[in-house]
């Protein structure tokens, strides 16, 4: 690249290599942006913006700890950076630096950053921290501010649900998640594990048939259904499943073994 840029080939301009990344990013092609966005940072290294673009598309690509390197670089260069230190924040959660993360979540409400999600973390790590009482106050507050949007009442649901306090976890977490936002699988994911714990099997099986509801072909759920009504002896239903299940994955060599054992008690007598 720097013999052609001598050459004149390639204008020295880091604008041109960000643009190019961005259309890459257009393009759903982030590896490649990567690399463009590099080639425009050994022009302008101390270039807060390319340092924050970047961190997005690793932060995308779920690659925490780069995302991290880049937002807290961007932060170095430009100290006022609400969205980077909200980002920073984010990606130190996901990399298990709680007392990282809530600096940087402070940092990010201190500087104006959205007000909700800011919060919202700030609940999540003082949880994590072992501060329930706080994580508690600190997501009503939350709740305030968008009273429709399940996220705080999911965080609720995981406080409860990871002190065993399921009544808790399923009348002020999840149930209220899934009434704001009935297509939520993961909350009702959460709900079966509620009801798991306490071997509520009927409840179970609603959950399941709500995961269904909006995603036909999900085989965790339709095995677990299919177990669950094997151990009630509603055998038809079972097969059901188990039929839909290896429709879906006709390699499933447990669903195919599950399913003989099930035809042998619908062909016993008395099962029709």
């Amino acid at each position: 690249m720097r013999v052609k840029q001598r050459e004149g080939g390639v204008l020295e301009d880091q604008r041109m290599w960000a643009g190019k990344a961005r259309s890459l990013l257009a393009l759903k092609q982030p590896d490649r942006a990567l690399t463009y966005f590099s080639m425009a940072q050994e022009i302008a290294p101390m270039d807060d913006e390319l340092w924050f673009e970047k961190g997005r598309i690793y932060q995308k690509l779920g690659h925490w700890a780069g995302a991290a390197k880049c937002y807290q670089r961007t932060t170095e260069l430009q100290y006022i950076h609400p969205e980077a230190w909200l980002s920073l924040a984010k990606c130190k959660e996901k990399l298990g630096k709680n007392e990282s993360a809530k600096e940087a979540y402070r940092m990010a409400l201190e500087q104006g950053a959205d007000k909700f999600d800011t919060m919202l973390g700030q609940g999540r790590i003082l949880a994590k921290q072992g501060d329930v009482k706080e994580s508690l106050k600190t997501l009503e507050m939350v709740i305030e501010i968008e009273p429709d949007n399940p996220r705080p009442y999911m965080v609720r649901g995981d406080i409860y649900f990871n002190i065993e306090d399921y009544e808790r976890a399923e009348t002020l977490g999840y149930s209220i998640a899934v009434q704001k936002q009935p297509d939520l699988v993961k909350g009702w994911k959460n709900l079966y594990k509620v009801y798991q714990a306490q071997d509520k099997v009927d409840m179970m099986i609603m959950t399941i048939s709500r995961i269904l509801e909006f995603d036909t072909e999900n085989e965790e759920a339709l095995w677990n259904r299919s177990e669950l009504n094997y151990r009630l002896k509603k055998y038809t239903e079972a097969i059901a499943d188990i039929h839909t299940l290896i429709s879906v994955n006709p390699q499933h060599k447990k669903a195919r073994q599950f399913k003989a054992l099930i035809l042998e008690k619908i062909n016993e007598k008395g099962w029709n």
